[in-house]
Formats: structure tokens, C-alpha cells, sequence
């Protein structure tokens, strides 16, 4: 029988993981929900905005980039900026991004890899935590079979009667 700590200790690390599948697949099941009947097109990125970033532990300042995009909706031009910012410039302006419209509101717009991407991480420490979890279980469990079956006999070799 495996200790009761790393029973526990497993449980913890199980259920964390089942907390991040559950925000994780929250998340995704919220969005497709919220953004049920958006149209999704593509958009040119135009440009970018710009940020600063203050780094703490280098005493200095990263730029931060979220694209802007334009996209045509019944002859009418939109733009939109991601809400999403990154350190790194991963697309060229002119090249192309999906988004999704809502077609009512053409001018309300969701930049669709930005919206996947926060779920996708949740999950993936979430499969992290339920593997270190299973496999804490699985060694406590065979770790507290082989000290069972070994037996103490320290004290046998000493005959003591009072």
C-alpha cells in the first residue's frame, strides 16, 4: 500500500489537471457558444501596433507587436487590432490571417488563432500534471507493494521476555 502523502500528492497533481481540462475546455466551449454564426474570412495585416514592455529582471524595455488587420465585408473596409501582443513579428504585412466576423456587427471581429491559443496551453499543463500524477501513483503503488512484502525481523534475533 503506498504511503498516504503520495496518495495525496497524486490526487493534488490529478486534480489540477482535471481543473485545467475543465477552464481549458471552458474556454473553447465558451467561445464557440459566444461566437456562434461569426463568419470566418481572411484578413491582410496592414501593420502593426506597438508596445512597450518594462522587463524587470533585465532592467529594460521589449517591444511587444499585435498585428492590423482589414478586411472586406459587403464592399465596407474594416480594421482590427489583435488583443493579443507578442514579442515576436510572425507574419510579413500583406500576408493574411483568419478572423471571424459577426455578421450583424461586421465591425466586431475575433482574431481566430488568438482565441485558441490560452485553451491549447491550459490543457497541455493540464496532460503534464494527470501524467507526473499517474506516474507518482503508479510507482507509490508498486513501492508500497515491495515494502509490504519485506518483513522486519529486527527484533526477532533478540529474545526479550520481562
Amino acid at each position: 500500500m503506498a504511503s498516504k502523502s503520495t496518495v495525496m500528492r497524486a490526487g493534488i497533481l490529478i486534480f489540477i489537471a482535471i481543473v485545467l481540462f475543465a477552464i481549458g475546455g471552458g474556454l473553447i466551449i465558451h467561445d464557440k457558444i459566444e461566437y456562434k454564426g461569426f463568419v470566418k474570412i481572411k484578413a491582410t495585416i496592414i501593420g502593426y501596433d506597438e508596445k512597450l514592455d518594462y522587463d524587470v529582471e533585465d532592467d529594460s524595455y521589449d517591444i511587444l507587436y499585435a498585428e492590423i488587420v482589414q478586411y472586406i465585408v459587403d464592399g465596407m473596409i474594416y480594421k482590427a487590432t489583435n488583443p493579443l501582443y507578442s514579442s515576436k513579428l510572425k507574419l510579413e504585412k500583406g500576408e493574411q490571417i483568419e478572423i471571424a466576423y459577426n455578421p450583424k456587427y461586421p465591425s466586431q471581429c475575433i482574431f481566430v488563432k488568438s482565441r485558441k491559443v490560452f485553451p491549447i496551453i491550459l490543457m497541455a499543463f493540464g496532460s503534464v500534471f494527470l501524467l507526473i500524477g499517474i506516474i507518482i501513483a503508479i510507482l507509490g503503488r508498486s513501492i508500497g507493494k515491495s515494502n509490504s512484502k519485506t518483513k522486519d525481523y529486527s527484533m526477532s534475533y533478540f529474545n526479550i521476555s520481562d
